[in-house]
């Protein structure tokens, strides 16, 4: 609690100290220091004093009193947020009090125009969204804002997942590009394991524009079953991967159905448990949040991700192109797909998250198509709205044209870091939705033998297309090699 007291014995003994400070050639940012420790208890608590005399003397925050001037402005946010929030509750005391009354309009057959309800229900979502986004900061950045950034900036802690085994730094939007069946929400679902399942757990916003939660999730389950059992070594991997039909099996211990325990079921079911586990602590804990954004317009989807993502939260968008167009932006592909990247950069940088989204990448030419392997360049992703010169990672999704699971990742662009000089191979399993970096250079399998036996290519299409229960019986097993 402010003490009047020793505010006013603050300045009777600070204004002394500054006026000796400039005749004498001393650090006045310091004096200022000095007689607020001689005379407050908590200094930090009278932040907003002692800056005021600093500012009004025209004292630069150098050193120690930089920090205050950082408290200070933390206080004056939290001040903001604490209004906001009281008009919030305001608003809900509102609807509240009027909620019986609607009631009995409805009651009465007196329903409203499907049109005014959504007009409505936009309006509410974006006054609410707006509570808890970034507020608008200054755009002009001092010297001491820029060293207290570099000072609280660790790379070390960049989200570099294993998969990719490069950085995303917060506040950076990437892409994942692939043609069709590539596995582009593979990769997203696979970062968000490793996300979630990190010594150190990192939030994840996972914003879904295609599939259904349902089938992500699900998805996702199977991802962290393989990844259990891939711990355990291969010999777990060979009985696991022995169970021809997975997905259905899941289905089935969700029901609470038995299944048959013989080849990988045991497998299953005991994956299965852990997996629900991991994903429903991580949902209940909101360190895992699914957005559903099929039929949702843009600005919905924009002020979602801000309401919901802070500093370091991974938003997982699948993918751009599916995402609705901003309004008065041309008709035309490059156009729109331009005007929503300007918008998830500025997300970005207002939210300071790490923005990942899959891209679908542009048809190949014809001289890409003969090449024995799926080949990107920087018109895979231009003729999307640029969107490789927004990124700050641009990573391509690809296979081998005659042997569909060999696959591999190449880096195309990467701010911070080195690129790497030729693609790496994947670890794949269709099945399980299980993707990891094999360590190794990408290359063409001289040993046609290690191809995967007849149906399997069937069944990760299947899978990739959400036909989820259209599955071959030529199907024997599936290595994940």
């Amino acid at each position: 609690m402010t003490d009047s007291n020793q505010v006013t014995q603050f300045y009777a003994a600070a204004i002394p100290a500054i006026e000796a400070a400039e005749k004498s050639g001393a650090d006045k940012a310091a004096a200022i220091m000095d007689a607020a420790k001689a005379v407050f208890d908590h200094p930090e608590e009278y932040a907003g004093f002692i800056i005021a005399l600093a500012t009004a003397n025209k004292i630069d925050a150098t050193g120690e009193l930089s920090a205050y001037q950082n408290l200070t402005a933390a206080a004056k946010q939290q001040a903001q947020k604490e209004k906001e929030f009281e008009a919030a509750n305001a608003a809900i005391d509102t609807l509240i009090a009027g909620a019986p009354e609607y009631k009995k309009f409805l009651e009465q057959g007196h329903a409203p125009d499907e049109k005014e309800m959504t007009a409505a229900a936009e309006k509410f979502i974006k006054a609410t969204a707006s509570l808890a986004a970034p507020k608008e900061q200054s755009r002009f950045i001092s010297y001491n804002e820029y060293i207290t950034d570099c000072r609280t900036y660790d790379p070390d802690k960049d989200f570099t997942p294993a998969l990719f085994n490069v950085p995303f730094p917060d506040g950076t939007v990437s892409y994942i590009g692939a043609r069709t069946s590539r596995g582009k929400t593979a990769s997203l679902l696979n970062l968000a394991r490793e996300a979630i399942t990190a010594e150190t757990p990192r939030k994840v916003l996972f914003v879904t524009l295609e599939m259904s939660p349902k089938q992500l999730l699900t998805r996702l389950a199977l991802s962290l079953i393989y990844a259990k059992w891939s711990a355990d070594g291969q010999a777990s991997i060979d009985a696991l991967t022995r169970q021809k039909r997975p997905m259905r099996d899941y289905y089935r211990i969700v029901r609470g159905m038995d299944i048959d325990n013989e080849g990988g079921g045991l497998q299953i079911t005991t994956g299965a448990t852990a997996a629900q586990g991991i994903i429903k602590s991580a949902m209940d804990k909101k360190i895992l949040v699914m957005y559903d954004g099929r039929g949702v317009k843009l600005d919905p989807i924009i002020n979602t991700i801000k309401a919901n993502a802070e500093k370091g939260t991974l938003v997982l968008l699948d993918y751009i192109q599916r995402m609705p167009s901003p309004e008065n932006v041309s008709d035309s592909t490059y156009m729109r797909v331009k005007g929503i990247s300007d918008r998830v950069l500025n997300t970005a940088a207002a939210t300071d998250a790490v923005i990942i989204s899959g891209a679908q990448f542009t048809r190949p030419t014809k001289e890409n198509l003969k090449k024995e392997r799926d080949f990107f360049d920087d018109t895979s992703f231009r003729e999307s709205g640029d969107l490789e010169q927004d990124a700050h990672c641009a990573i391509g999704l690809g296979w081998f044209n005659d042997d569909k699971e060999n696959r591999f990742f190449e880096v195309l662009k990467v701010r911070d870091g080195d690129i790497p000089k030729h693609p790496y191979g994947l670890i794949w399993n269709g099945a399980f939705q299980y993707m990891a970096n094999s360590g190794k250079e990408a290359k063409k399998k001289a040993d046609k033998a290690e191809k995967p036996k007849t149906g399997q290519t069937s069944l990760n299409n299947d899978i990739e297309s959400g036909n989820e229960f259209v599955i071959t019986s030529e199907i024997a097993g599936i290595t994940g090699k």
